[in-house]
């Protein structure tokens, strides 16, 4: 009993500041080993620790009398930890609490673990269970799958050493496979490692790709799979796949249907220099992805979505990016998918004339939103379009573009299906293009406010006409395109034109038949019937005229002769009576 109190007071003492915490991928740092008696444990060092293949609650160990080692909740199946000696056992005085016992071995942390440590359970891919040299040279690839594996399996993150380079290599199939993996991390043991002038990182965590095809890492129909922190390499002449594969397995995967579902990849760097990289992130038929503070260079193009005509990819998220432009980039987004957030990235041509995300033809995305993007660093000749929608329900708002190039477009709306497309306070200053809006005559729905800086220069604003939409251009101009309401009646409420001048509502309808028809009219006389378009008062001002010919020599007019009714006054150059057709009318109130 006095034993259990002194060591509650222990766990106190540690609690409160009394001992140093050494968290365990620390330990290899310090001064001596549980089978070293000749370079004792310091007393009172409070360490956390874990066991392999243990389960239970609490446990103790004095290996040389009064040093006291305190773990809590030690024992959690397929961790690593620290290692315990040559032999990878415990020796010296084991003490237990509880029923449970300790048998078999401990698995052990690899060399770099002093320099880096993470929440557990965690697993070291330089431990000596895995043996990864992370040497750059040295094929680390069954090495680091069976650390992932083993992740998949007993869930928790697979950690890479700082300033090291783990090379991997396929040439059919990925080199590291996480397809239907759950809930799996692979983390750089270096959260703060800095992005240097040669995209790579200071004291980064590299993945060196060898191979010349397929990809270094596919994730397909996986779910909860992270990638943080890495530097993933790909810059072998050779290679022509992705870097990173997120598409469907097509295969069993436990749930319907198989897409990856909730994949992040933050924090790190896609270098793909190789003149046939092809992707460098692919995003196909994923669901709810974020993409958050990585760096793009390289790759034809740098970050995809649908991959092509009839598949999707839905509700990523991009933030926070940096793509960087090189002579190997075509594209720094593509086909982004429905309901894709691109949100304060920043794109850098590098003066190579790059577009910044486009459908390609046969694909449509849905619902993309760009908002509080910068593009700049472009001074080219290169004729492209920085962006190119296909879809439907675009909206880009608040965006800084940067780029001198006379043959390119700012925006490309192209049909069959673009639509409903909303431009409006985004900053094109010390810009030129050659047209800042090219439409297709299939386009419904466009929404251009366009406010020109001064230092701002175009040889065309607007490049077609829209099948309907409104589009104010940098003189403050407002045009209305298209009819403004369907067959029917419709009423447009407080439409301002001009200075000072208001009209209250718009109607217009068609196919209306008057209320009696016309008899025969005498020449040099004329005669009165009525169509009713409800909802018009006394106040407006009536056009009506005839769908098809009256016949013979007929003129008229029309007034607003009471609510809701419009006058049809016809006239006689010969006597004859008015072919009996239906008329059109609108009243601007």
């Amino acid at each position: 009993m006095i034993k259990r109190l002194l060591l509650k007071l222990l766990m106190l003492l540690a609690l409160a500041g009394g001992f140093s915490y050494i968290a365990s991928a620390q330990l290899a740092a310090v001064p001596g080993t549980l089978t070293d008696t000749t370079t004792p444990w310091s007393t009172n060092t409070f360490v956390r620790f874990r066991l392999r293949n243990y389960s239970g609650a609490q446990s103790r160990i004095n290996p040389t009398g009064d040093q006291n080692i305190i773990g809590f909740n030690p024992l959690h199946n397929g961790s690593i930890i620290p290692s315990l000696g040559a032999n990878n056992a415990w020796t010296g005085n084991e003490r237990h609490f509880g029923s449970e016992t300790f048998t078999g071995a401990v698995a052990v942390n690899g060399p770099f673990a002093s320099a880096f440590s993470g929440p557990s359970p965690w697993i070291d891919v330089t431990s000596p269970v895995y043996g990864a040299k992370c040497d750059g040279t040295t094929d680390d690839t069954s090495a680091i799958q069976s650390a992932l594996t083993d992740a998949n399996t007993q869930g928790g993150d697979v950690f890479f050493p700082p300033g090291k380079t783990c090379a991997v290599a396929s040439s059919s199939s990925s080199a590291l496979n996480l397809d239907q993996f759950h809930s799996v991390g692979m983390v750089c043991g270096l959260p703060d490692a800095k992005l240097n002038s040669g995209g790579g990182m200071t004291n980064s965590c590299v993945i060196k790709f060898t191979g010349t095809a397929a990809s270094l890492l596919s994730a397909r129909s996986s779910f909860g799979v992270s990638i943080n922190g890495l530097l993933l390499e790909a810059t072998n002449a050779l290679f022509n796949g992705l870097i990173v594969d997120t598409s469907h397995t097509g295969t069993a995967c436990g749930r319907s249907p198989c897409d990856t579902e909730n994949f992040s990849f933050t924090n790190n760097v896609i270098h793909g220099e190789s003149t046939a990289c092809a992707v460098g992130l692919s995003l196909d038929k994923t669901i709810a992805s974020t993409v958050a503070n990585n760096v793009f260079y390289g790759c034809t193009v740098q970050a995809r979505g649908v991959a092509s005509s009839g598949s999707y990819a839905t509700t990523t998220r991009y933030l926070h990016n940096q793509f960087i432009g090189a002579s190997t980039v075509s594209v720094f987004q593509q086909n982004p998918g429905d309901g894709a957030l691109l949100e304060h990235n920043t794109y850098e041509g590098n003066n190579f004339g790059i577009p910044l995300v486009q459908d390609v033809t046969g694909v449509a995305s849905l619902g993309v939103t760009l908002s509080g993007n910068w593009y700049g660093d472009s001074i080219t000749s290169a004729t492209f379009s920085l962006i190119t929608d296909r879809g439907v329900g675009w909206s880009v708002t608040g965006n800084a573009f940067g780029l001198v190039d006379a043959n390119a477009t700012l925006v490309t709306l192209v049909g069959p299906i673009a639509g409903n497309f909303a431009y409006s306070g985004n900053q094109t200053c010390s810009s030129t293009f050659g047209t800042l809006f090219a439409v297709g005559s299939s386009i419904k729905g466009v929404d251009i406010q366009e406010t020109k800086c001064s230092t701002a220069t175009y040889t065309t604003f607007l490049s077609g006409t829209p099948l309907s939409g409104i589009v104010t251009d940098p003189k403050g101009v407002t045009t209305i395109y298209g009819n403004l309401v369907d067959t029917g009646l419709t009423t447009i409420s407080s439409l301002r034109i001009g200075r000072g001048s208001n009209i209250n509502s718009i109607f217009y309808a068609v196919g209306l038949p008057l209320n009696s028809a016309f008899t025969s009219i005498t020449a040099g006389s004329c005669q009165e019937q009525t169509l009713t378009l409800t909802g018009i008062t006394t106040n407006g001002v009536s056009t009506a005229n005839p769908e098809s010919s009256l016949g013979g020599n007929f003129s008229w007019s029309s007034w607003i002769s009471s609510a809701n009714t419009i006058t049809v006054h016809v006239c006689a150059g010969s006597t004859a009576v008015p072919n009996s057709v239906l008329w059109n009318a609108s009243v601007i109130d």
